[in-house]
C-alpha cells in the first residue's frame, strides 16, 4: 500500500481499537509459556466476556463432559489458542458494535461478518483445517477495513458504499479507483497495527485475492477458506441471492476443489448454525434461512 494512502487512517484517532482486555490476552498468548491462570484473571476483569466464555464452553459446540462453572477451569479446558480467539472475537464484536452505532450504512457489514465467520468454520471442517476458531475470527474480521475507511474518509467513503449498491465486488472496484486501495489491504494493516498473529494479517490482505498472499500449503488453504466464506455469506446478505450462489460455488470449486453438492451441503450447515451464532454474539442476523 502506498504510504501516502495511509496518512488519513494513521492520523485518524477514532479508528476501531482493541479493548484493553483483548490486548492483555494477546500479550499473554504470545509469551513462550502462556500463564493460563493469569489469562483467566484478565478475562475476569470483563464480566460480560466471562459469562460468554463460560456460555460457549458449556455449549454443544464444545460438548464438555460436565458443566463448567469456573473461569480458570474453562480456560484450562479450551487451551491457549481457543481462548485467544474466542476472547478476541467477543471483545472485538462488542467494541466495533459500540464504535459503529452511527453507521446505518454499514448494516450489511454487521450481517456479512458473523455469517462469514460461521461459513469459514464450516468450510474448515470440509478442508480438515486444524483451527476452526481462528478461521472464524479471520473471516469475521475480513471486512474490518470497511470501518477504517469509512472513519478515515468520512465524506468520501459513504458515497462509495451507496454507489456499490451492496455489491461487494463493485465496492472493491470503487475503493481501488477512488482511494487507490481497498478494505482488504487496509484490514491487513489494521491487523498489523493491533499486533494480531500473522495469520490474520495474511488472511485479511488475501481475502479478495488469496493467490497474492504468497503462502503455501495449509496456510494458503486457510486464506482461501476465508475468501470463500465471504462469498458464501453473500447468499444471506444481498437482495438477489440467486446471483450469489453460483458465484460462491464456482469460487469454492476453483479455490477449495469443492463439488457443487459439497457447497450445497455447506450452505445447509451454515444455515443451521446461524441461529446459535446470532444468540451467542447477540447480533441480529435477520432471516437465517438460506435464500
Amino acid at each position: 500500500m502506498d504510504s501516502q494512502i495511509l496518512e488519513n487512517p494513521k492520523a485518524c484517532t477514532t479508528l476501531p481499537t482493541l479493548p484493553g482486555v483483548a490486548i492483555q490476552i494477546l500479550d499473554l498468548c504470545q509469551r513462550e509459556e502462556p500463564d493460563l491462570p493469569k489469562m483467566a484473571q484478565v478475562i475476569g476483569q470483563d464480566p460480560a466476556l466471562s459469562v460468554r466464555l463460560l456460555k460457549i464452553v458449556n455449549s454443544p459446540y464444545f460438548a464438555v463432559p460436565r458443566q463448567v462453572a469456573k473461569l480458570d477451569h474453562a480456560v484450562a479446558l479450551l487451551g491457549v489458542d481457543a481462548v485467544r480467539t474466542l476472547a478476541l472475537t467477543f471483545s472485538i464484536v462488542k467494541s466495533l458494535r459500540r464504535d459503529s452505532t452511527e453507521g446505518a450504512d454499514l448494516s450489511r457489514f454487521w450481517r456479512r461478518s458473523p455469517i462469514s465467520g460461521v461459513a469459514a468454520r464450516q468450510l474448515g471442517q470440509w478442508a480438515t483445517l486444524p483451527d476452526p476458531e481462528a478461521l472464524f475470527l479471520a473471516a469475521l474480521l475480513q471486512d474490518i477495513g470497511t470501518l477504517a475507511l469509512r472513519t478515515a474518509f468520512s465524506r468520501k467513503y459513504p458515497p462509495l458504499l451507496a454507489r456499490s449498491q451492496d455489491d461487494h465486488r463493485a465496492l472493491i472496484a470503487l475503493e481501488q479507483a477512488e482511494l487507490g486501495t481497498d478494505h482488504a489491504e487496509v484490514g491487513g494493516w489494521l491487523a498489523q497495527l493491533w499486533q494480531l498473529p500473522g495469520i490474520y494479517e495474511i488472511s485479511l490482505r488475501g481475502s479478495h485475492d488469496p493467490d497474492q498472499a504468497s503462502v503455501y500449503g495449509d496456510l494458503l488453504t486457510f486464506v482461501k477458506t476465508v475468501a470463500v466464506s465471504g462469498l458464501l455469506a453473500e447468499i444471506w446478505v444481498i437482495e438477489d441471492p440467486t446471483a450469489a450462489m453460483p458465484h460462491a460455488s464456482s469460487n469454492a470449486e476453483q479455490m477449495l476443489q469443492m463439488e457443487a453438492e459439497d457447497v450445497q451441503s455447506a450452505v445447509t450447515e451454515i444455515s443451521q448454525a446461524l441461529p446459535g451464532t446470532s444468540t451467542l454474539f447477540e447480533i441480529d442476523l435477520g432471516d437465517t434461512q438460506a435464500q
